[in-house]
């Protein structure tokens, strides 16, 4: 089997259990407002007053809305991004889904996500459901690698570098060794022998490299054992 092959697995395997783990989450979301709307029908099937027939309609708005959402996130995190070409992709939808999106993973610590909105960024080369993948998988990372019990906190960044837009991923856990800083990225490495292999940011870095990026880590702002920092390049759309 080839190098390519092998990665082409690595990446299969990795996008399903991300996509499991969300999964779950993403249908107790839709529940919620299909039982709502079934409720309203019920309800308004008993002539309700004009006053409780506005309260209804509002009722059946925000369940149309966070359907709509929730939709939105299911199709990117189910699209097959390597059918896609690479586009003009701006940062702020993206860091906007993810933020909604990383609080339906289930079977991982809860975790408190502060996103930097990114201002006025030229757009990346890349496409989104793929950049959320690898970004998800960073995020899960973070929240993996954190202590039992613990609340990690996930910092998410970014800015213009010359011809590229690099986004950086800071958090507050135990950090990434000097000497495992590219070993991390070794399809099967992991630090946790009781877990399964680690392939998530072998996926991740895979990415980034078939947009013509990268991805590596770096010593954190605060020195050694003042957490993880990742950091994600992308080039710029048309440079």
């Amino acid at each position: 089997m080839t190098g390519d092959s092998l990665l082409r697995l690595y990446r299969a395997a990795n996008l399903a259990a991300l996509r499991a783990s969300v999964s779950r989450g993403l249908i107790h979301d839709i529940r919620n407002p299909l039982q709502a709307l079934s409720l309203t029908a019920q309800t308004m099937g008993a002539r309700p007053s004009d006053q409780d027939a506005e309260f209804l309609l509002s009722t059946v708005r925000r369940a149309a809305e966070q359907l709509e959402r929730t939709v939105g996130h299911m199709e990117l995190l189910f699209s097959d991004g390597s059918a896609q070409e690479a586009a003009p992709l701006l940062l702020p939808g993206v860091f906007a889904a993810l933020a909604d999106v990383h609080g339906f993973q289930r079977g991982l610590p809860p975790a408190v996500l502060e996103v930097v909105p990114p201002g006025p960024l030229a757009p990346v080369a890349a496409t989104e459901g793929d950049l959320l993948h690898a970004l998800l998988a960073l995020i899960t990372n973070s929240k993996e690698a954190a202590p039992r019990g613990s609340e990690p906190h996930i910092r998410l960044a970014a800015k213009r570098m010359a011809a590229q837009v690099l986004i950086t991923l800071e958090d507050d856990g135990p950090g990434i060794p000097e000497d495992l800083r590219e070993r991390i990225f070794v399809p099967g490495f992991t630090s946790r022998p009781d877990e399964a292999l680690g392939l998530g940011l072998t996926v991740a870095r895979a990415i980034a490299e078939g947009h013509g990026g990268f991805l590596r880590a770096e010593a954190p702002a605060g020195g050694e054992g003042a957490g993880a920092r990742l950091v994600l390049g992308l080039k710029v759309w048309g440079r």
